[in-house]
């Protein structure tokens, strides 16, 4: 869809207010882009865990507009993921495809550094073998 604006307009005239209302819950939804610009950053904020659990333990559960209505953090979440993608996903929706590499299971051979900086030294950690190196 669109920019955070957009989708605060579209919640202002479904569910009365100013987009001002609106916007920083959208906003935050749309948060995970700068980390991720492409759609699949959506795999973190559009998704119903995220409206029922997240979004109302930060927003809280309801809030007054400026025009004095109340109104449901998690049901401007869920119209928000609607207006994107057509409905609300779960997280099993997006992740039942991702294929699970060794770090997701905490069994990685990626090297691992461990920092004593008191020591002032640096231990990279790998399976087969260990090895350190100083600073300085």
């Amino acid at each position: 869809m669109a920019a955070p604006q957009i989708h605060a307009e579209n919640s202002a005239m479904k569910f009365g207010g100013k987009p001002k209302d609106y916007l920083d819950i959208h906003q935050f939804m749309d948060s995970s882009k700068s980390s991720f610009s492409d759609a699949r950053h959506r795999a973190v904020t559009h998704n119903i865990w995220f409206c029922v659990n997240v979004i109302p333990k930060i927003f809280g559960e309801q809030r007054k507009n400026s025009d004095k209505k109340m109104y449901s953090t998690k049901d401007v979440a869920e119209m928000h993921c609607i207006e994107d993608m057509g409905y609300v996903p779960t997280i099993q929706d997006y992740l039942e495809n991702m294929k699970i590499t060794d770090w997701m299971k905490g069994n990685s051979t990626i090297e691992k550094p461990i920092v004593n900086f008191q020591e002032k030294e640096i231990k990279i950690i790998e399976k087969r073998d260990s090895r350190s190196m100083t600073l300085d």
